[in-house]
């Protein structure tokens, strides 16, 4: 099918056609995701390395998959917004050698599993979209 066979139809009755309010239900494609971009991907990040799951590992993590220079300022921040929602908490404190600050271990809260699967059904649906 074409782009063209699937434009809209402006001869098509909205009226006649069954449509709930908008407001009525949950449509990932036309909503906003749950949870902004990058914490989202910090979220997934954190979810992945299990027991390394500390800020420093996920800015270098990060770094090497995206080949740019991630701002450990931008991951700290955003692991602070996620522990002041509840989606992830303090597992483990690790002490480091020297005067080094001890590593904090951060886990999913069951809130931040749920909204890890949000996640992956929003953009599951609208990557399905764009790949139509």
């Amino acid at each position: 099918m074409t782009h063209t066979e699937k434009s809209f139809n402006p001869n098509l009755n909205l009226n006649e056609t069954i449509l709930r309010p908008r407001g009525e239900s949950h449509t990932p494609l036309l909503d906003e995701p749950p949870l902004g971009h990058l914490q989202g991907i910090v979220l997934r990040k954190l979810y992945d390395l299990d027991n390394e799951a500390y800020g420093l590992m996920v800015m270098k993590t990060l770094t090497l998959e995206a080949g740019v220079f991630v701002d450990h300022s931008q991951i700290y921040q955003v692991i602070r917004k996620l522990k002041d929602k509840k989606l992830i908490k303090v597992t483990e404190v690790r002490k480091q050698e020297g005067k080094r600050p001890p590593l904090k271990i951060y886990s999913l809260t069951d809130k931040g599993h749920l909204m890890l699967q949000q996640l992956v059904e929003h953009y599951t649906e609208v990557l399905a979209y764009f790949k139509q």
